[in-house]
């Protein structure tokens, strides 16, 4: 595959990732009924354990995630997570104030954060389906509230991401308004299989 090539399938997925992050932006909005913005945005190509260590102050911190596996063929995984401070506080905005939050089960409050990565992260899945004219359905989310280096240790290892050179398409998602809650929505995706698949006639 020639340079030129290579650049061209890359362009293709940088589109794909900002056009769904950008849905997945008016999608909150509409959920919430008040305006949420992309607020941040960043594209790479890193190793599984450089993603880690970018977030490493925040390991050691409690986190609502939400994961969907795209078929093995992708080798792709969708992470949406919060904070747990402010995934409570975007679960009061989801469902009306509760003035006992003890009163709150934790299925409900991890169950509801996995509904808003049905909505937000199959975003990208029917913009890469629609791109590679294909059907493609990502897993049933896994949903955990736990140690945020828990939870990507358990994405990179399970995945093989360690040491592969891997797309990170990675956005935040805020209110506009204030900043009770930032939600982010991560794709990680193994660089060659994607590029693989998107390169194959079907897909242009």
């Amino acid at each position: 595959m020639y340079d030129s090539e290579i650049r061209q399938l890359e362009k293709s997925l940088t589109d794909i990732f900002i056009q769904s992050f950008n849905q997945a932006a008016q999608a909150f909005s509409q959920l919430l009924m008040q305006k949420m913005v992309l607020s941040r945005y960043r594209i790479d190509m890193i190793s599984g354990e450089q993603f880690i260590e970018q977030l490493g102050d925040k390991m050691e911190d409690g986190y609502f995630a939400s994961i969907i596996r795209l078929p093995v063929e992708l080798e792709t995984v969708i992470l949406f997570f919060l904070a747990e401070e402010e995934g409570r506080r975007l679960y009061d905005r989801l469902n009306g104030p509760t003035q006992d939050q003890s009163a709150i089960s934790l299925d409900d409050l991890v169950s509801s954060i996995g509904e808003l990565n049905n909505i937000l992260g199959n975003n990208f899945v029917n913009c890469l389906a629609n791109t590679l004219n294909l059907s493609i359905h990502g897993s049933v989310p896994r949903n955990t509230l736990d140690l945020l280096g828990a939870i990507l240790q358990s994405i990179i290892l399970q995945n093989d991401f360690a040491d592969k050179s891997i797309f990170c398409a990675d956005a935040n998602i805020s209110d506009k308004k204030s900043t009770a809650f930032n939600v982010r929505l991560v794709i990680l995706s193994d660089k060659e299989k994607l590029m693989q698949v998107i390169s194959q006639p079907e897909a242009q």
